[in-house]
């Protein structure tokens, strides 16, 4: 559905869970499958990496925003 909604556009951008390894083969990876195969540019944004020591709020799966 991504490649198909994208054949008009300039740029197809997707985001990387980075699960890598293992599960990345077992589950595929829409990603690689768009790089492989999208008529158009193809840009894979992986999640910001937060320091260590970034407070987190309990039950939240990312860090805290620090402004």
């Amino acid at each position: 559905m991504l490649l198909e909604q994208a054949q008009d556009a300039e740029l197809l951008v997707v985001g990387h869970r980075g699960r890598g390894g293992f599960t990345s083969a077992v589950l595929g990876s829409v990603g690689m499958h768009c790089v492989l195969h999208a008529t158009v540019p193809v840009t894979v944004v992986r999640p910001q990496q937060e320091p260590a020591d970034a407070p987190r709020v309990e039950g939240a799966s990312v860090p805290a925003s620090v402004s």
